[in-house]
């Protein structure tokens, strides 16, 4: 059975492409495509998802991948709601240690 992933409204895809443009200007980062979602590289490592059509939980949310475990959970990936323009630089500064994290 596939997984149901949410539609994305027009807003957050617009959110979504304002923070790839910023995310692809770091160096050694490029993008692809999964499941209607842009998913953000550094080099050879992913460390993030951004909706474009489709979401995997929240259809406001980007997706962090998770570089150090927590303690019971077992969760690779962690979410981060941006439901408005105002979260878009706390986006990116959680996009920017993901990025690190990913070295």
């Amino acid at each position: 059975m596939r997984p149901k992933f949410p539609r994305v409204s027009d807003e957050m895809r617009r959110r979504s492409v304002m923070l790839e443009n910023e995310v692809l200007a770091w160096p050694g980062t490029r993008c692809g495509k999964m499941f209607g979602m842009v998913s953000l590289y550094r080099n050879d490592a992913i460390f993030a998802l951004l909706p474009a059509t489709r979401a995997i939980e929240n259809p406001n949310a980007i997706g962090l991948r998770r570089q150090k475990p927590i303690a019971g959970n077992t969760h690779k990936w962690e979410f981060f709601p941006v439901t408005n323009d105002k979260e878009l630089g706390t986006a990116l500064e959680r996009l920017r240690r993901a990025y690190d994290a990913a070295s």
